[in-house]
């Protein structure tokens, strides 16, 4: 409502719908002002309810995508009981889950095409070298494919061991910044706390500095092969959130032009009242006949 009134139009009919409560002021019946002004309101009101409701039917679209998380071997614990498998999980399987569960810590594999569902940190892809990209032109505007790489100790240890659930295997932590809203840079580092052998090699490194390069912000889309992602911000914590601006009403270029004709015919009754009262003259209660003239001569503006 607040948004409505805000408008010139509107708000110069409802002044002039509310004057008519007070009976030296009223011109007519009450009907003639409320009942214009009402209808044209609730169709309004009606368009806008439409349009959050597709809004809300997208974002619950967007909110029950299934993803595959991996698991430890021999444990599949979910938190919450309205999770609906599409398989029943198996002992060192995967799981599908809803995007609206996802918590920090989650191993989440993506696939070509597929919208990354929070900020995170790759860990493996199926690029031998560890190469894959994503497109970012939902979150910067950007159409050009940008290249990233996970980190070098787990994309190694997925690889010599077939399967994404032996990073289980593995005692390691990943330290993060504190979410902020620039997604042009992070910083972060990983670091592994076991001996890290496999059969006769090692990994590569006991700790490893993150930076863009290793991650994939919410809303930006794999275009290239599988990798896997360690869920690192969520919900208000991810980049695109922060980014984002409360939806504001916007005016186009005809509904400015049309507002400016408004306000000069508003104008235009404003001085036709005065000129209707001065030929009567400016005696007694005078401003009472300047304001029923401003209701008479309303009808010039259009209401729609």
């Amino acid at each position: 409502l607040f948004e409505q009134f805000s408008l010139f139009l509107n708000l110069i009919y409802l002044i002039l719908a509310l004057s008519q409560f007070i009976p030296d002021l009223r011109v007519g019946a009450l009907y003639t002002y409320w009942g214009p002004l009402g209808f044209v309101l609730c169709v309004t009101l009606i368009r806008e309810a439409i349009d959050d409701v597709r809004r809300w039917m997208r974002d619950r679209e967007v909110n029950q995508t299934t993803y595959i998380k991996y698991v430890r071997r021999g444990e599949v614990r979910v938190a919450s009981e309205d999770i609906k498998w599409k398989t029943p999980p198996r002992e060192g399987s995967d799981l599908r889950f809803y995007l609206l569960f996802l918590q920090v810590g989650d191993l989440i594999r993506l696939d070509k095409d597929q919208r990354v569902p929070a900020d995170m940190v790759l860990v493996w892809t199926s690029d031998r070298n560890g190469a894959c990209f994503i497109r970012t032109d939902q979150l910067d505007g950007e159409t050009d494919w940008k290249l990233r790489h996970p980190i070098p100790p787990t994309h190694a240890l997925v690889n010599q061991a077939g399967e994404p659930s032996a990073l289980f295997d593995m005692q390691a932590q990943v330290f993060a910044e504190a979410p902020r809203r620039n997604i042009h840079s992070f910083e972060g580092t990983f670091a592994r706390t076991d001996v890290a052998p496999i059969g006769d090699q090692s990994v590569e490194s006991t700790e490893v500095s993150l930076n863009l390069d290793h991650t994939a912000w919410s809303n930006t889309v794999l275009a290239t092969g599988s990798a896997v992602g360690l869920v690192i911000y969520t919900g208000a914590e991810t980049r695109a959130v922060m980014n984002s601006n409360r939806v504001r009403t916007k005016m186009g270029k005809i509904d400015r032009e049309i507002n400016n004709i408004i306000k000069l015919l508003f104008a235009l009754v404003v001085v036709l009242a005065f000129v209707m009262v001065a030929l009567k003259g400016f005696s007694g209660a005078w401003y009472k006949y300047w304001w029923r003239f401003m209701v008479l001569f309303s009808y010039i503006i259009p209401l729609a």
